[in-house]
């Protein structure tokens, strides 16, 4: 058992011995006034405060001198102080380890975020969080300053202006507990100072009042809002300090209609109410942040929910609310903080785990936000965001397979929403799946035909399965819409070439190469255009540009090597060859192509190990084949070359030169 209970327990056994002790002091025991007493501290043991004060007062009023009576409710309100204290204390004390648990599971990912501060950054971080130290600080001192005052007030006696220090500084700092003490202390002797028809007056009007108030609630949720506003009318007639009846009205009216600004004047008018009579009503603070969040004020909206969260922790709305704040405020470790407790508090809160997904993603960690996504779906398997974002992750994590399942259910909750479509495409493509990367991209076109990426995208998937006009058209339309991206162009050129356009793709090329120096692809396309033209010395010059911008790129190696092999250069053919094969040794093509300078430098032994290599790796290379027939017909090993041949045209019986093939055949 928790140490701090047992104290507080044994205080309160206390309160029962010592009520005994004041009776047997007393002359002729068991009267009635005697048993009051003894049942207010069996009251006061099991702590029922309120009750064992109540019959102590019952006393007092009939005997105002009775100093047994006043020696224990004395003793009472000191040991209900102290049970308050305490549990405010072992609250503090829960959330305080719940913070450490969530401090170090965030510590290692704040290091990180920090190490990646510019200057700049930091700078502001910083100065914000001076800010923060400097406005707290302040806070503390108008505290003390109101507690300090109130304390004043109620030494001489009195006692509302003492109840309204401690309201102002319970406005400020809702989480005080000096503040909140000093409150507790001056109602409970504004009811000691009361006659008993007096006391009786107030009991029957309170009782009155808690009637009309859950009367009130009942109707709130029932969504009878005028019925809401006319109970609590009657409850401010019986009492116009009743922070709870202008709360029920201000909620009725936000409730009502929170996109009426009537309504939202309406409903900030009573919260305003409510919250200067009761400064710890966390359901006011709550609805104040909507009501700033919903007229775009963050920083307010973000401060009541603080103060709402500071008062009762144990909402998951305010959490939740708050951190939807901090997230749109760019504040994602504060968000994530705030989701996390949601989850704490009710692990199945609607939103939250695509909230935690957002912040993850946010934060760099695809892992937990792609977890988080995951169970957003199957919390809320309708929910077309959610496998969306979900999708995003998977993607991001090489998951391809996963993702296109999750755009897939994203695309059947809501099949009119282009960008799932254009997600699912994306996915296919990824996936070298062009048929249905094409019917993705096609149909999100129709959905929303503003989108140019998604004309460029079609054309490449297009181009991938050959249909290079119908790519020609849609890399057209990109460029008409886009004449400036060098990526449309290049693949207009592509589609060009494709189609027998040479101009054309020589144009693209070209225009995508002054748009953007650093583009490689359209230099060596253009390249190995110039070298089907004959073209050697300017297609020369663009690889030679092109390896300059990516020294390390193994096409332009290998597009060096054939124009040096065109150019009739064995030796720098071979130097480029074996450079990219080297790079790149399981490319079947760049290995037939280093053996075809081998060939021209009458090295045919080393050419025919590249030539073998080539066709372990593809069998269906079938120059490859053809290349190596011929050399070991050239070194003297028909029946080796006669074999190759054999099987070549097995394979392949259209292969463009057949005749040579069955020149050599034995």
């Amino acid at each position: 058992m928790d140490r701090k209970w047992i104290f507080i327990g044994a205080g309160a056994v206390l309160l029962a011995l010592f009520a005994l002790f004041l009776i047997l002091r007393q002359p002729g025991g068991n009267t009635e006034r005697d048993n009051k007493l003894l049942l207010a501290g069996e009251y006061a043991d099991s702590g029922e405060y309120e009750m064992a004060l109540n019959l102590i007062n019952d006393l007092l009023i009939e005997d105002a001198q009775d100093q047994a009576a006043r020696a224990l409710r004395d003793s009472v309100i000191e040991a209900r102080a102290q049970a308050e204290n305490q549990a405010i204390q072992n609250e503090l004390d829960r959330q305080r380890e719940q913070n450490q648990e969530l401090q170090q599971s965030l510590e290692q990912l704040g290091s990180n975020l920090r190490n990646q501060e510019s200057p700049a950054e930091k700078e502001q971080r910083l100065r914000r969080e001076e800010d923060e130290r400097r406005r707290r600080l302040l806070e503390q001192q108008q505290v003390e300053d109101l507690i300090s005052q109130g304390k004043d007030a109620l030494g001489n006696g009195n006692f509302e202006r003492a109840i309204d220090y401690a309201r102002q500084a319970l406005q400020i700092l809702p989480d005080s507990i000096e503040a909140r003490n000093l409150k507790n202390q001056a109602e409970q002797q504004r009811r000691d100072a009361e006659s008993q028809q007096q006391r009786e007056q107030r009991e029957q009007r309170e009782r009155q009042v808690e009637s009309l108030l859950n009367q009130a609630q009942r109707e709130l949720n029932r969504e009878n809002w005028s019925e809401v506003r006319d109970l609590s009318g009657q409850v401010l007639a019986l009492d116009d300090q009743s922070a709870k009846a202008y709360s029920l009205s201000g909620q009725s009216w936000y409730l009502e209609d929170n996109e009426s600004s009537r309504n939202r004047q309406e409903a900030r008018d009573d919260f305003e109410k409510a919250l200067s009579l009761d400064p710890q009503d966390w359901e006011s603070y709550y609805y104040m942040g909507l009501l700033d969040r919903d007229e775009e004020d963050l920083d307010a909206a973000m401060d009541s929910l603080v103060k709402a969260a500071s008062i009762d922790n144990n909402q998951s709305a305010v959490w939740y609310e708050l951190g939807v704040i901090q997230y749109r405020n760019g504040l994602y470790n504060d968000a994530l903080k705030s989701f996390q407790k949601v989850e704490q508090l009710e692990n199945d809160y609607q939103g939250n785990y695509f909230a935690l997904g957002l912040c993850y993603n946010k934060l760099g960690d695809s892992q937990r936000a792609l977890a988080a996504f995951e169970m957003s779906c199957s919390l809320r398997p309708d929910h077309a965001p959610s496998f969306w974002e979900a999708g995003k992750q998977s993607l991001n994590l090489n998951r391809t397979s996963q993702a296109i399942n999750q755009f897939s259910q994203a695309v059947r909750i809501e099949p009119q929403q282009a960008k799932y479509h254009r997600a699912l495409g994306a996915a296919f493509l990824t996936a070298q799946d062009l048929v249905n990367a094409e019917k993705s991209y096609l149909k999100a076109f129709e959905l929303d035909n503003s989108r140019h990426d998604v004309m460029f995208n079609i054309a490449l998937t297009q181009l991938g399965q050959g249909k290079a006009s119908e790519a020609l058209n849609w890399a057209a339309k990109a460029v008409q819409a886009e004449p400036n991206n060098a990526e449309y162009l290049y693949t207009l050129g592509q589609a060009a070439e494709m189609t027998g356009m040479l101009d054309q793709a020589v144009t693209s090329y070209q225009r995508a190469v002054s748009l953007d120096p650093n583009y490689v692809k359209p230099r060596t396309n253009l390249a190995k255009i110039y070298v089907g033209q004959q073209r050697y010395t300017e297609a020369l010059q663009l690889l030679q540009e092109a390896y300059r911008v990516e020294p390390q790129n193994v096409s332009v190696w290998n597009n060096l090597g054939s124009v040096f092999l065109k150019m009739e250069d064995y030796s720098n053919s071979i130097k480029w060859f074996e450079k990219a094969v080297a790079s790149q040794p399981n490319d079947a093509l760049l290995k037939y192509n280093l053996a075809l300078g081998y060939i021209e430098m009458e090295e045919q032994a080393k050419a025919v190990v590249q030539l073998e290599s080539a066709v372990r790796i593809n069998p269906q290379l079938w120059d490859a084949q053809y290349r190596l027939a011929m050399v070991y017909y050239a070194l003297g090993e028909q029946q080796k070359a006669s074999d190759i041949a054999k099987k070549l045209l097995e394979q392949n019986p259209q292969y463009a030169n057949r005749a040579d093939m069955e020149s050599i055949i034995r």
